[in-house]
């Protein structure tokens, strides 16, 4: 069990460094789809080889339960990593409040509003959003402007069950 989790964290260390090096290096798309396969494979990997681990350490009190049990502690070890990682992630990635604080940051503490908005509220950013959701399918460009697609209703059915049960509006 002790050793299942270990293993687990060092899973998760060594699919962190891989994820920096991918991340550096290919574009953001082509990341998403790593990004999957990868957990898959560090899980499919951490199983498999999780008794050749445990009887390399020789350890009695690392190896107790055997090694579906360490197995079994190492997938999850390194799920609720990655599932305590990735929100992190996609803060940093794509919230406007961060994008906005180190915008002011590496302006010198001050910027006009007309940057912020040039930034934030332009046309270009508006059609880049919208050029996100036609490529996963959530739009679709018509001759009035834009449609949302049954990909797009089925993913957004949920998302207004939970704001109406917060009593949100459709802005948040």
């Amino acid at each position: 069990m002790i050793f299942g989790a270990l293993y687990g964290g060092v899973g998760f260390v060594v699919f962190f460094c891989v994820q920096l090096i991918f991340i550096r290096s290919v574009s953001s798309i082509k990341w998403l789809l790593w990004n999957k396969r990868c957990v898959l494979a560090t899980i499919i990997i951490l199983s498999a080889s999780t008794e050749l681990m445990q009887s390399l350490s020789g350890s009695a009190w690392l190896t107790s339960g055997g090694w579906l049990l360490g197995a079994l502690w190492a997938d999850l070890t390194f799920l609720c990593l990655y599932v305590l990682y990735m929100p992190f992630y996609f803060v940093v990635m794509t919230s406007l409040s961060v994008e906005t604080l180190i915008m002011l940051h590496l302006s010198g503490g001050t910027l006009h509003v007309s940057q912020l908005q040039e930034r934030f509220c332009s046309e270009a950013f508006v059609a880049d959003r919208f050029g996100t959701m036609i490529r996963n399918e959530m739009l679709q460009h018509t001759s009035d402007g834009y449609a949302v697609t049954e990909k797009g209703r089925q993913t957004t059915r949920p998302f207004l069950f939970i704001k109406s049960l917060w009593r949100l509006g459709a802005g948040g």
